[in-house]
Order: structure tokens, then sequence, then C-alpha cells
């Protein structure tokens, strides 16, 4: 952008309704037409703290560079880098992701640009500093604001490993309250589900003037840096035939 589970039962007459089982079943069992099987559902959550943030700002000017020439030409642009480095970004997490030429109605005639600008990897400690320098802007708007969280292979891994576990635990006390036991199988879906960790601004976010006025303090924004990571688990399993009456 630029500028938990439920269990059930079938009959092979497709009119028959479903039957729902409640309390512990959470397993799903066709015992007519798949009578050797079992369906689990398993979730892992885990919640982690943001360590960073990534921003993108529509920055203003009165004139139109591209490229890295727009940073050493475009004088809004040079402002910004350097109250960004004042607080504590370096020039190097500032890069220019799209320029837009405008004008009055008249093509090419008294003409501004609007340049989108990204700032990397901006520490939570940090972004205090960073708003602010952006709110003494008049001439900036903060657009975008993604969070960045420590997820590696490893935890995702960890929690796959939970939920799998989890899913026979299930499966194996329903088999075995049914009198069966589990002996294979049959099929295993996962799903890695991420928080939605980008808020848009767009051009009606506009950091306002009351802000603007306190630009020589800090500003508390109060925003949400807490991602939930999920891991959902379907497991069919195959389990023994029943023992006889």
């Amino acid at each position: 952008m630029s500028c938990g589970t439920t269990a059930d039962t079938h009959s092979q007459d497709a009119n028959v309704k479903k039957r729902f089982v409640p309390g512990l079943l959470s397993g799903v069992m066709n015992m007519f037409q798949l009578p050797d099987r079992i369906t689990v559902k398993s979730e892992r959550s885990l919640d982690l703290q943001a360590t960073a943030t990534e921003l993108v700002v529509c920055v203003r000017g009165t004139s139109f560079f591209t490229g890295r020439e727009a940073f050493k030409k475009a004088q809004e642009l040079q402002k910004l880098v350097q109250a960004l480095a004042d607080a504590g970004v370096p020039e190097e997490n500032i890069e220019l992701r799209d320029v837009a030429l405008t004008n009055d109605g008249k093509v090419l005639v008294t003409s501004s640009a609007a340049y989108t600008v990204r700032i990397r990897h901006v520490s939570v400690p940090h972004l205090s500093k960073v708003i602010t320098a952006i709110a003494a802007r008049k001439d900036v708007s903060l657009e975008e604001l993604e969070w960045e969280y420590p997820l590696t292979e490893e935890t995702k891994r960890k929690l796959l490993k939970e939920a799998l576990e989890a899913a026979k635990t299930k499966a194996d006390f329903i088999a075995t309250t049914l009198g069966a036991r589990i002996i294979g199988v049959y099929n295993l879906t996962d799903e890695f589900t991420e928080p939605i960790d980008t808020a848009y601004f767009g051009q009606e976010a506009k950091l306002s003037k009351s802000l603007r006025a306190r630009r020589a303090e800090p500003i508390d924004f109060h925003f949400e840096h807490t991602g939930r990571f999920m891991v959902s688990v379907k497991a069919e399993f195959k389990i023994s035939e029943f023992p006889s009456a």
C-alpha cells in the first residue's frame, strides 16, 4: 500500500441427521461407512512480544526526484532523514519505496511529489522517539506500521510437535474408551496461522497538530504489539476392530 472440538457419528443413509456427542469426546467417527477411522483436531498457540517494527510514511515534497538522488536533493526527505537519525535510525534503514507526481489538475504544471518511504528495523524501545520525529514534520504522515516478532523455525516445530502429541492423546482416549486401539494414520494436515501484524493508517490518519505541538516530549502510543501464532492439526487415525460382544 502506498501514499474445543465436537464429535459426531454418521449413517450410510444420507438422510440420517448427524448426532453430536458432548463432553470429552473430541474426535469425529463414522461408525458405519468408515468403522475403522477416528478424526481429531488439535491446536496449540503462542503469544510473542514484538521486538521491532517497520514503518511506512508519506512525505509531501515540492520537487520531484527518484532513487537515492531524492534523499540528496529533496529537502523534505533530507530533513526527515536527519530527524530519524536523531531518533536513532541509521540512514541505511531508510528506503524510498515509491514516488508519485502530483499536480493541481494541469499536467506537469505546479507539480509536487509524494514520496513513500520505508523505515526498517525500528526497535520497540526506539518506537516512541521515531513516532515523535515523524509527528514533528508537517509534511509527513504515517501510513503503515508492521510489527516484527522473534519467531524461529524451531519454535514453529515445537508448536507442531505439541499439537501432534495432543491429537494422538485425544485419539488414544477415544479409541480406548470405545474398546479399540490406534493402529495407524490415514491422513494428516496442519495449518500455521500468524497474527495480523500490520496497521494501516492512510491519509486520514495524519498525526494531529496537537501531537505536533508536543514534539519536544516523547509521545506515548498505545499500540498492540503482542501477536498470537497458532498451529492447527487435523489427524485421521486408523483403529482396530471393536471386540466381539
